[in-house]
């Protein structure tokens, strides 16, 4: 789990590993990366996940310009085999979607 306040969030639980940023979280052995992070790291953090080769899912839009979202669009055009879900911040249902479906 990744937290910029993971001083704030008391001992972690059993099997749960704190990170006060997304790098130090990336470097665990991972399967997903659930981005859940402030508008101002959502691209970054799920492109470094899509570099990394996980499979990401996206609480918003996966960027706050059409530069970030295409960015993102271009690392996962060049990954086929991993997916990426966005759940849109506006009470959206989750699905498998791709990022350009967020210009919308």
């Amino acid at each position: 789990m990744c937290d910029r306040s993971v001083d704030d969030l008391g001992p972690p639980k059993e099997r749960v590993r704190l990170h006060a940023d997304y790098e130090a979280l990336l470097s665990e052995d991972l399967d997903v990366l659930f981005v859940c992070l402030p508008n101002d790291l959502a691209a970054e953090a799920t492109i470094a996940g899509l570099e990394r080769g996980l499979h990401v899912f996206c609480e918003k839009p996966p960027g706050r310009t059409l530069t970030d979202i295409a960015n993102v669009i271009e690392v996962e055009r060049q990954r086929p085999a991993q997916r990426q879900a966005i759940l849109d911040e506006r009470g959206g249902a989750p699905s498998e979607a791709k990022p350009e479906d967020s210009l919308g």
